[in-house]
């Protein structure tokens, strides 16, 4: 018999587990990156397993967000661009339909409890079914956005030829011009990448996460070796830096920072390339560059590099 329930945190072990024997799943499903969101900033989790007896075959990651700008929604999950019901690939198909649609239908109950004016799954994965299942359920489709994706399966010479000449010559430059690769192991060096995070959101237009969600991740996740913080240095000066984060087979950018006076040094060229070479000798397989609009400056930029586009 299949059952909803609402995970409590001593469930995280076991929910990790189906979490990454999980082909669809994401670093984003982890227990880690929903306790960081409640943490900095309170958000209710609201997170969903479905059990057949006293096995865990599925789950469901949700945060509830109320703002006077936004309104009331339900996120599978926020600050990221993945999300949605995983269910073990492994059972039998019918009950895996079963669990799909039990999970949806608590969904919708806990919208209408939590007073929701928008549910969102953040790209599910794309089974025919599980599209289906939920456009029958009364959700549409937004496809908004794109991802490169980065073969690093490939031989490490074939990546490099593979980019585009400019990009190359961004990293060349980057060399050449004393730019030195290191990783944040400090606060205080946390501290200085978060002020040019601030700076590249004002020259976004863009709000700013709090330094306490920076810390947070630090906190969780640099420590469990889950994720990367690197810095670019030009003569001792911090002047940018990257945030990706790992898990199974892939690596996933999650942002980048820049000094614009030293835009010309290209130091997030430097640290991507430092990230791929990594990625490359420790065995990982794909690089995600994370969501994009089509035909951006972003998006030339990202695809420069030799991935796939991915919707």
């Amino acid at each position: 018999m299949i059952k909803i329930q609402i995970a409590e945190p001593q469930d995280s072990g076991e929910w990790n587990a189906l979490v990454k024997k999980n082909t669809d799943s994401t670093f984003y499903h982890l227990w880690e990156w929903s306790r960081i969101l409640s943490l900095t900033y309170g958000y209710p989790r609201i997170h969903l397993q479905v059990r057949e007896g006293d096995n865990l075959i599925g789950i469901l990651p949700l945060i509830h967000i109320k703002s006077r700008i936004f309104g009331s929604r339900l996120v599978s999950l926020p600050f990221c661009e993945y999300g949605g019901p995983i269910i073990d690939s492994s059972i039998d198909s019918v009950v895996i339909r079963s669990s799909l649609n039990a999970i949806i239908k608590a969904i919708g109950k806990l919208g209408k409890k939590f007073g929701a004016d928008i549910i969102e799954l953040r790209n599910p994965p794309l089974l025919s079914y599980t599209s289906e299942t939920l456009l029958n359920y009364g959700y549409s489709k937004s496809q908004h956005y794109m991802t490169l994706k980065l073969d690093l399966s490939k031989p490490l010479e074939q990546i490099w030829e593979d980019m585009y000449k400019n990009r190359k010559k961004m990293i060349q430059r980057a060399m050449k011009s004393g730019l030195i690769a290191d990783e944040v192991q400090t606060y205080k060096q946390l501290k200085t990448y978060y002020e040019l995070y601030l700076k590249t959101q004002v020259r976004h237009g863009s709000p700013p996460n709090s330094y306490s969600f920076f810390e947070t991740i630090f906190d969780l996740l640099y420590f469990k070796k889950m994720c990367k913080i690197l810095i670019a240095k030009y003569n001792g000066r911090i002047i940018g830096g990257v945030i990706v984060f790992h898990y199974n087979d892939t690596i996933y950018w999650w942002n980048a920072v820049m000094d614009d006076k030293y835009r010309h040094l290209s130091p997030t060229d430097l640290l991507a390339w430092e990230i791929i070479e990594w990625g490359a000798k420790n065995n990982f397989k794909i690089f995600d560059f994370g969501r994009t609009r089509l035909n951006t400056n972003i998006y030339r930029y990202k695809k420069a590099w030799g991935g796939q586009k991915v919707p």
